[in-house]
């Protein structure tokens, strides 16, 4: 699956694809949450589309 495949994004997930087109760090949250919610849910599939990359979001050689 591609990454622009991903619809519905939840605030962590935007962030997180900024981030990585950027290189910077991402920081959902200092604190350890209670339970999911979009703004600190992420899911595996894109998590795993981001690490090998699809299309011309692939990671540099040394990485985002």
């Amino acid at each position: 699956m591609k990454i622009d495949d991903f619809k519905d994004l939840t605030h962590a997930e935007d962030k997180l694809i900024k981030n990585c087109s950027n290189g910077s760090d991402t920081i959902i949250s200092k604190e350890r949450p209670e339970e999911g919610s979009p703004n600190n849910t992420i899911r595996a599939g894109l998590i795993r589309a981001l690490l090998l990359g699809t299309g011309e979001r692939t990671p540099r050689p040394e990485g985002w």
